[in-house]
């Protein structure tokens, strides 16, 4: 039993210790310190966001019709 408490232990200060990271959503470079604000790669910003892409049941992406004018 003392085996696993050291276990959950190490894990719990490892998720601490990578809190602090975050990877750019643009160009997916990373990890970055939190006092960075911009990617050094692309100047995407830390807080950006997109859309995630929609699935269907069978895990296959969704087609959108393309109009054509």
């Amino acid at each position: 039993m003392e085996e696993w408490e050291d276990i959950i232990g190490g894990l719990e200060t490892e998720k601490d210790e990578y809190d602090s990271e975050w990877y750019c959503q643009g160009c997916e470079f990373g990890p970055m310190v939190e006092a960075m604000k911009k990617c050094d790669r692309c100047g995407e910003n830390k807080d950006a966001r997109y859309s995630e892409d929609e699935y269907d049941e069978d895990g296959l992406l969704k087609e959108k019709a393309e109009e054509i004018y």
